[in-house]
């Protein structure tokens, strides 16, 4: 095997708190109109994956990023998942700490998203938020080509998107701001970005 993908398929979830009572929040919903997928491409070392930024409209760019290290710290706890027998690690990665549960009775290094690099197929992964997580809810075999119905779209760089994503919600936070008045204080949250350390320069 020389690759896997990951694709994720619903609306994105921003939060934007409006007014003096940080109760009181707006959300932004970044939705896509192309599957969100994670390319792993293990005989070139590194990820591809669909990129959104809404700058004069929504452009789409195939992101290519290296495949992350992540140290894992594996834990002797272990509890059944679906009839596997699943063992707990722990790790960081861009900004999040990631607690995680795989099965080396399934000797595959994946997991969801970016995750991976262990002795096994993670089945559970959560960070220490609370506001990320993933669960494996079925296996299937399939065979055949790979297909996810994307156009031709522009190849960049992670560090070029981490910019353009970066300068997209500085004028995102921007306009938001520029609504307030007299009554109506406006504070802009950072995203709840997988990758929180996109928003660090």
């Amino acid at each position: 095997m020389n690759g896997s993908c990951f694709i994720y398929r619903g609306p994105q979830k921003d939060q934007v708190s409006i007014g003096k009572d940080p109760s009181i929040k707006s959300h932004i919903y970044l939705g896509s109109k192309y599957p969100l997928f994670f390319l792993k491409k293990y005989d070139k070392n590194y990820f591809q994956f669909l990129g959104q930024v809404i700058l004069n409209g929504t452009k789409y760019y195939i992101v290519n990023d290296t495949i992350p290290t992540i140290k894992w710290k594996l834990s002797k706890v272990t509890k059944i998942l679906d009839g596997y027998v699943c063992q707990k690690a722990t790790g960081a990665f861009r900004g999040r700490k990631y607690t995680v549960w795989f099965s080396s009775q399934i000797p595959l290094s994946l997991g969801p998203w970016k995750l991976g690099g262990l002795p096994g197929l993670i089945f559970e992964a959560a960070d220490s938020t609370g506001n990320v997580s993933f669960k494996l809810v079925s296996i299937k075999n399939k065979k055949g080509k790979l297909t996810l119905g994307l156009p031709k779209l522009k190849e960049i760089t992670w560090i070029e998107y981490k910019k353009l994503v970066q300068k997209s919600w500085k004028r995102i936070a921007a306009y938001f701001r520029s609504s307030q008045d007299v009554n109506v204080q406006v504070q802009v949250s950072k995203p709840t970005s997988l990758e929180q350390s996109i928003f660090k320069k």
